[in-house]
């Protein structure tokens, strides 16, 4: 009898721990996605007035987000200004691998950058494209927002040729990161590029 008393407890904190029990969300990963081309909409541009000029072929160097924004988990800035990880929300990949695929197609939009090279390619290029990303947020301290700031430099040789920071928002209030963050992004480097100097 004791025994069946204990099945009986045993089943009934069960079922009561279903009930009053919280089930965690399930986890949601977002990436960002390249911009589709906008050249036809944008005045041509004069390669001839570029200074210094165009470059026949360019590869991009690298991607680099600086932490707390370099992991996988989403960073939040809470309505109090503090930074958390959101452990329910994160990118499908580490930011800087995600980042590079809309980097090389923005590079490839730009005429003055001639051939655009992945990193891995083996063919010589006269200049190296670098991103820096110094924010990489959901903004939370008025509405929903994804927050992106970044610097772009274009080194030749061994000298910085080019540099441009730059920062773009998008509304997330919608719930959809992937195209909040990839318009962020895509927005913050199409001004990063188009200012530099």
């Amino acid at each position: 009898m004791r025994g069946g008393w204990t099945l009986f407890a045993i089943g009934a904190c069960a079922a009561l721990a279903g009930c009053l029990g919280t089930s965690r969300p399930p986890v949601k990963a977002w990436t960002v996605e390249p911009a589709v081309s906008d050249a036809a909409s944008r005045p041509p541009v004069r390669l001839d007035e570029l200074n210094p000029p165009p470059f026949r072929s360019t590869r991009l160097g690298g991607v680099t987000v600086l932490a707390p924004y370099d992991s996988v988990p989403m960073r939040v800035k809470r309505a109090d200004g503090s930074l958390a990880e959101d452990a329910y929300n994160v990118f499908a990949a580490a930011p800087a691998q995600l980042l590079r695929r809309p980097v090389i197609g923005a590079l490839a939009q730009e005429p003055r950058f001639g051939r655009v090279l992945s990193p891995v390619s083996t063919a010589s290029a006269e200049a190296v494209a670098e991103v820096m990303v110094s924010e990489l947020a959901l903004d939370c301290r008025d509405g929903r927002k994804a927050t992106v700031r970044l610097g772009v430099n274009v080194v030749k040789g061994r000298d910085v040729v080019l540099s441009a920071e730059a920062a773009g928002t998008a509304d997330a209030s919608s719930g959809d990161y992937t195209e909040a963050f990839s318009k962020a992004f895509n927005d913050a480097l199409r001004e990063g590029l188009v200012n530099l100097k």
